[in-house]
């Protein structure tokens, strides 16, 4: 399964209430006929990515986690926030950036022995966040949790092939932000794992998320440009003398360092005085 996902940076920017929104989203494959979020939310499912953080409205890392086995009794959960190997810093996902998704699922045997589960659904998870030259192994040869020993009094027990695509998200996180992670090109492969990209990325942006305020001035004969901007977001302004023809030249790039730390971003051309000039702004 190839996939992408994208964090908007408005997940860190606290709300009416004073909390920063929280996240519990999930995907993954399943043979079950779920009836509701508590059954997606329940385990058992399948090779299933949980998108995480649960602060209380406190912020903080935002977590990739996988099980491995049913009930994790085949080992501990992979967590990209403790992911020593990839993940040295302990950070969390980044936001507005585009992450590239493969997640190889091999559909093994239950292989029970006396009542007891031994194996189960492998699946691995390679990822290439936007920018990097190659894609990284995460984790490789979890267990799904699908328990192929318990028996649903109304899903039955688990059968053998998964079926379905399935995502999930809950309401009894009250604070959880809306919209805040989004996904998108999902391709299914049943011949064999697949290691390129399907499809080129495009743009998660919202088309209400392109629409910039902007204040243009000149101070102490410096070109400003005033626009609005989310916590952490960075931007790249490029410059060309004709609004339609010639190459845009790059002014400044990641701007401003570390990312806004207000709503509204201001940026002064000192090489502007005594020219003519069309300005792009873009991000991220």
């Amino acid at each position: 399964m190839f996939f992408r996902f994208y964090i908007a940076p408005s997940v860190d920017k606290v709300t009416d209430l004073g909390l920063i929104p929280d996240v519990d989203f999930l995907v993954g494959l399943t043979e079950r006929g779920l009836r509701d979020v508590q059954d997606f939310r329940g385990g058992g499912n399948g090779p299933t990515l949980h998108f995480t953080r649960n602060s209380g409205g406190g912020g903080g890392p935002i977590d990739l986690q996988a099980i491995n086995g049913p009930a994790g009794r085949f080992g501990p959960m992979y967590s990209w926030v403790a992911d020593t190997t990839n993940n040295p810093n302990g950070d969390g996902l980044q936001v507005g950036v585009v992450y590239n998704v493969w997640m190889d699922v091999e559909n093994r045997s239950f292989d029970i022995v006396s009542g007891t589960q031994n194996g189960g659904d492998y699946y691995s998870l390679y990822v290439q966040k936007e920018g990097d030259a190659n894609r990284t192994n995460w984790f490789q040869n979890l267990i799904s949790d699908r328990d192929g020993v318990a028996v649903d009094p109304i899903l039955g027990v688990a059968g053998p092939n998964l079926t379905y695509l399935y995502f999930a998200s809950t309401d009894s996180i009250s604070n959880q932000g809306t919209n805040t992670v989004r996904f998108d090109d999902f391709f299914l492969s049943a011949n064999g794992f697949l290691a390129t990209m399907p499809l080129p990325a495009g743009s998660f942006v919202l088309a209400t998320e392109g629409i910039r305020e902007h204040v243009i001035s000149f101070t102490g004969g410096n070109f400003t440009i005033n626009w609005n901007a989310e916590l952490g977001q960075t931007f790249t302004v490029e410059k060309r003398a004709s609004l339609t023809s010639g190459a845009w030249t790059q002014v400044t790039t990641g701007f401003p360092n570390g990312g806004a730390a207000d709503t509204t971003v201001s940026f002064s051309d000192v090489a502007a005085t005594g020219q003519s000039a069309f300005y792009r702004i873009s991000s991220p």
